[in-house]
């Protein structure tokens, strides 16, 4: 999923700080976290749900210059489809909500009245990844190694393939194949970065 104009608004950030987003959905608390420090790069979004607490990192990577999301909901599904999806079963409100909600930061003036809807917070990098990793732990995934930190020089076996097309994206997963890389993930939310594609000549 093209991100490449809603990067470019977090990206306005202070990269020494972490941004945070906090809005409602059909009566659920959803709150977005941001950063591209050069050791801790993520856009993680979490659902406070009625039932439950789920993170959904949203893994960004590089490709043609452009930035992009994988935007595939596996862990929390079932959590979330009672409060996120259209009647189709897609989550496009949710998403162009969300796209709505980063695009707020470009028009936020410090007398406009559209804040209300839309919360902004800003935290030091040790607030923010304190607070994160605080709400991990209480969510339906806490140890679950799912969050993407480099890649080695080795086949990607069959396993692997599937799970780097899960959490990045069918691009990403063909990208590091044809080079004969692999992912290497961890559990730890603070350590995720972000994966660049450079573009074959």
């Amino acid at each position: 999923m093209d991100f490449h104009n809603e990067y470019i608004i977090l990206s306005q950030h202070p990269s020494s700080h972490v941004l945070e987003i906090r809005f409602h959905f059909n009566g659920q608390n959803i709150r977005l976290f941001f950063t591209k420090s050069e050791k801790h790069q993520f856009l993680v979004l979490i659902c406070e749900l009625d039932t439950a607490t789920v993170i959904k990192n949203i893994p960004f990577y590089e490709f043609n210059l452009r930035m992009h999301i994988n935007g595939y909901w596996d862990n929390g599904y079932e959590y979330v489809k009672e409060y996120l999806l259209d009647k189709d079963y897609k989550m496009t409100t949710f998403y162009n909500y969300l796209r709505g909600a980063i695009q707020m930061i470009a028009k936020q003036t410090s007398s406009s009245k559209e804040q209300t809807d839309f919360k902004i917070y800003h935290y030091t990098l040790s607030e923010g990844l304190n607070l994160l990793q605080n709400l991990k732990e209480k969510s339906t995934t806490p140890h679950e190694t799912i969050y993407f930190n480099h890649v080695r020089r080795r086949n990607i076996s069959d396993n692997q393939y599937a799970k780097v097309k899960l959490l990045l994206g069918k691009d990403a997963a063909n990208y590091l194949a044809s080079l004969n890389l692999t992912a290497v993930f961890t559990s730890d939310i603070r350590k995720q970065r972000k994966l660049v594609l450079e573009e074959s000549t």
